[in-house]
């Protein structure tokens, strides 16, 4: 079974049992998603249940009544998305879209989640790490929209991506750091090149990739 060999490979399922996680698969959906593709949005409540994301990657965001648009997270494969459905307290306002091509995920339906975290009380303590994790870097991107200027925004955005990577090199564009940091590209681009004059980081026109040289100094130094 498709599904089982993928669930058994995730962190989240590393200690339930065979037989355990196969009834588990036998109830999963598994979709397959193209890059750009929206996988979750507001008010789709036919699609309410446990997302788990078993290869790839999604992108969760929020757009604004005018169109405005900010990335809130990134989200990579293990990652969880869309407990707040399985205790509906509030409708949900974020999307979910997928960042990679071929993107695996599997959805569990809530009753079924529900259920089975009864009885396997380590899946929530994992489930709420997750969740935890997620909510402080929530209240990280509100700290830096509150208190900091955009080029700083743009630094520690990369400081924290570069770490992230595992070759150092941040693969995103302009664009979508102009998403993650709620800037336009333009201006993005434009303190990308301050960096680089500073020697805080190297990139090439046209070519995708940024390299940070130092992600301390991106923290720590006086930006403007």
């Amino acid at each position: 079974m498709a599904a089982l060999d993928d669930l058994r490979e995730l962190p989240l399922f590393a200690s339930v049992s065979a037989e355990d996680l196969e009834q588990l698969a036998s109830l999963a959906r598994r979709r397959a998603y193209h890059r750009g593709e929206l996988v979750l949005g507001p008010d789709w409540g036919h699609e309410e249940g446990l997302f788990i994301i078993a290869r790839g990657s999604a992108r969760l965001f929020r757009l604004s009544d005018r169109g405005q648009e900010i990335t809130l997270a990134y989200m990579r494969e293990g990652d969880i998305f869309g407990l707040v459905l399985i205790e509906p307290v509030s409708k949900p306002l974020s999307s979910v879209e997928a960042s990679a091509h071929d993107t695996l995920m599997y959805r569990l339906p809530r009753h079924a989640f529900r259920t089975f975290i009864a009885s396997h009380p380590e899946v929530s303590v994992y489930a709420l790490g997750l969740t935890s994790k997620r909510l402080a870097e929530a209240y990280n991107l509100i700290e830096e929209l509150a208190l900091h200027d955009t080029r700083t925004r743009v630094a520690r955005t990369l400081a924290r991506l570069s770490r992230e990577a595992p070759d150092g090199q941040v693969l995103a564009t302009h664009e979508e750091l102009g998403l993650m940091v709620g800037a336009p590209r333009d201006k993005v681009t434009k303190h990308l090149r301050v960096l680089r004059d500073r020697g805080l980081v190297t990139f090439e026109p046209h070519r995708r990739g940024i390299v940070v040289v130092d992600p301390e100094r991106l923290e720590t130094d006086d930006l403007d």
